[in-house]
């Protein structure tokens, strides 16, 4: 095998479950990048909606496609696709998301620029079913504006991550994974012995599906606190005070929304 396929620059893991419709203009997003020294690490979790099909007719030698059949979750995936990456960095990326043309080869700009970086985003757009852009995800540039105030969390959009492969070893996802945050407990774990940043400009876009979740919404800030309170007590007592506050105001927000989609339905 040609060494330039064999040791890539940067390597993409995508687990995957149900991704339906729209897995295959993610894949496409990355195979129209304009950098192309990378590999494409493909984790089925288990999926039964039918929509990997086209990934085994694909014969390009930098997709690696592993077909799971166990649901092992996001954060077990992502630690499989790290273990066998080849490449000097690793990178996020989701089955039903957009990455812009030029999302890799501006991270990987900034990270061979910019070595005392461990991990890096960018900015992030939202977008809907029909890809129409509907708004930006939350996101600070410098590391000392994202780990400003942690008992908030760390504004660095996980879906646009991309980081040194070494820094990903040695910092695996926690399993068992904390529900839906599993990117905010290792950032937080981490934050004080490594370096993160954003890029201003939108990389990827994020799909957002029309109904939110509720149950879901609630589950993940209990989740987040749990761990913070963990986190918090052993290390940094006071900051429990305002993890508590922010705890109680985003679930008063999720109340108030749920009325007012209630209302909607009356």
């Amino acid at each position: 095998m040609d060494s330039a396929l064999s040791m890539p620059k940067v390597s993409i893991g995508m687990p995957i479950f149900n991704a339906g419709e729209f897995l295959k203009a993610s894949v496409d997003s990355i195979f129209r990048q304009s950098y192309q020294d990378w590999e494409l690490i493909i984790i089925d979790d288990g999926s039964s909606d039918g929509s990997t099909d086209f990934l085994e007719r694909l014969s390009d030698p930098r997709l690696v496609f592993i077909k799971e059949h166990a649901n092992l979750g996001l954060a077990c995936r992502l630690n499989q696709a790290i273990s066998i990456s080849k490449g000097q960095y690793f990178a996020r990326m989701d089955g039903d998301d957009i990455s812009h043309p030029r999302r890799l080869e501006s991270q990987i700009t900034f990270l061979d620029t910019h070595p005392t970086i461990d991990l890096v985003a960018a900015k992030v757009e939202k977008i809907n079913e029909t890809g129409e852009v509907i708004g930006t995800l939350p996101y600070a540039e410098s590391h000392s504006e994202i780990c400003s105030a942690p008992w908030q969390g760390f504004y660095m959009p996980h879906p646009a991550w991309m980081g040194k492969t070494e820094w990903f070893r040695k910092h695996p996802y926690a399993i068992p994974a904390h529900y839906r945050s599993e990117d905010q407990e290792l950032l937080l774990r981490t934050y004080k012995y490594s370096k993160f940043a954003n890029l201003s400009q939108t990389l990827l876009f994020y799909r957002v599906h029309s109904k939110i979740n509720i149950v879901k919404m609630l589950k993940t800030h209990i989740s987040v606190f749990n761990f913070q309170y963990k986190y918090f007590f052993k290390n940094y007592p006071l900051y429990i005070i305002p993890a508590s506050a922010v705890l109680i105001g985003r679930l008063f927000k999720a109340c108030i929304y749920q009325i007012i989609e209630l209302k909607k339905l009356k």
